[in-house]
């Protein structure tokens, strides 16, 4: 990671340099295991990298969405949440590369589902996070209570309701919380795999 020594106006700044420090330190102590795709942002008017603690790894399973809900928990995870139009266009970029679902996908479960007629993103300890204020509805939300989101065009992506169970078995996407110093997942993996060979 390449740090500044200035205010981030060319002046030198003791602030800066410190911020700077805290996200190089962040980014050292936030990874996602090697068989899952890390968030990570480029700003091209400062010249950043930022890495997010989201880690994803896609599903070919073709599975309804409540068992693609029930998948991803039973890893410790959760169905994608696109809570930001960021994170949105990161993961559509990562599909079109064939990095998250080899072969490429035209739609896929994601996490939003409906309870008691308010739509909520569910986070990896199962607390409920409210949809918020961005949304990408390809025409508006419909009567189903999960959320899937289908391709419409070059570049073009939206979201749709559908049934839990019974319809569209598609293929999904898990969302883990990223390794860091109080959950070195990639090594507890590892250490799990050892002592079931022993």
């Amino acid at each position: 990671m390449f740090f500044r020594s200035t205010d981030g106006q060319g002046q030198p700044g003791k602030e800066s340099l410190y911020n700077e420090l805290l996200d190089g330190f962040s980014y050292a102590n936030c990874m996602c295991p090697s068989t899952m795709i890390q968030l990570i942002a480029f700003n091209e008017t400062t010249g950043n990298t930022k890495y997010y603690a989201d880690c994803f790894q896609g599903e070919v399973t073709g599975s309804f969405a409540k068992f693609a809900e029930l998948g991803c928990e039973a890893k410790k995870g959760s169905l994608v949440s696109l809570t930001s139009q960021e994170k949105e266009n990161f993961l559509y970029q990562n599909l079109q590369d064939a990095k998250l679902l080899p072969g490429g996908t035209s739609h896929f479960h994601i996490g939003l589902t409906s309870t008691n007629g308010n739509l909520n993103w569910y986070n990896y300890n199962k607390t409920q996070i409210p949809l918020g204020s961005y949304t990408n509805w390809a025409s508006g939300p419909g009567t189903g209570d999960c959320v899937y989101t289908e391709k419409l065009g070059p570049n073009k992506w939206g979201w749709l309701t559908e049934a839990c169970i019974g319809a569209n078995p598609f293929n999904y996407i898990c969302q883990y919380r990223a390794c860091d110093a109080d959950d070195d997942c990639e090594i507890d993996q590892l250490y799990q795999r050892e002592q079931k060979q022993n």
